[in-house]
């Protein structure tokens, strides 16, 4: 599995991310903290010994990916990477994603078993969801989605009813990607009130684009070995 390593001037901040990055992943990532400069690291600052000491603590052949908040940050990300040694040096995976959105959307990604490349992409792209509600223009191309993520012709589809308070976001879609990457089955979603979708339901950030709110009509499309299995499990989620 991928580690992550979460790089910030403030011990505080990082804690508060990790916190939340533990209830919207939910599950047992590599995930380690390198934030703060002090005896206690109370001061503001980073630390490239603390950077190399975290990467080591998670690294594994799967590689690493480091997410920065300032760009003093990512200087000591990249000093640290000096003092590696090189076999550990070359899966470290540094990562320009904005540190909350991006530090949850890699989570989500990692617990998926995805490798760091695809974690760093679906990173790269936690601010769409923001931007679409805003009207704000994206700065990054639209991740293609995986052939695997296309349903087929003869595909299987239900359509539901968001009956939670805040609809598909946060803490819910990150269930409901963790639940339809659980099957072996290509699926597709689409928010049918607003017409927006569909999307790929393995992608926290595709998810949170179709703005699905309480009381939205949701279409789930699914082909595969598993295609019934995924819709009824998504269904009973939802």
């Amino acid at each position: 599995m991928v580690g992550m390593v979460i790089v910030s001037h403030s011990r505080e901040l990082a804690n508060s991310l990790v916190n939340l990055v533990q209830q919207v992943a939910n599950a047992d990532i590599p995930l380690a903290v390198a934030a703060g400069v002090g005896p206690d690291r109370s001061e503001f600052g980073t630390d490239a010994v603390e950077i190399m000491d975290a990467i080591q603590s998670v690294y594994s052949a799967d590689g690493v990916v480091i997410l920065m908040d300032l760009g003093s940050a990512v200087l000591s990300a990249q000093m640290a990477l000096d003092l590696l040694p090189p076999e550990i040096a070359e899966g470290v995976h540094f990562c320009g994603a904005p540190i909350v959105e991006g530090s949850i959307a890699a989570a989500v990604q990692i617990g998926l078993g995805s490798d760091a490349q695809t974690v760093c992409q679906e990173a790269m792209h936690a601010l769409d969801p923001k931007n679409e509600q805003l009207g704000a223009p994206t700065e990054t191309a639209p991740a293609p989605a995986a052939a695997s993520d296309l349903p087929q012709e003869g595909a299987l589809q239900v359509v539901l009813t968001l009956k939670n308070q805040h609809g598909l976001h946060a803490r819910p879609a990150a269930r409901f990607v963790q639940m339809a990457a659980s099957f072996d089955a290509s699926i597709q979603v689409r928010n049918e009130t607003s017409g927006k979708g569909p999307v790929p339901a393995k992608s926290l950030n595709a998810l949170a684009t179709l703005g699905a709110v309480k009381g939205d009509q949701v279409a789930i499309l699914a082909s595969g070995q598993e295609a019934q299995k995924a819709l009824d499990a998504l269904s009973r989620l939802v």
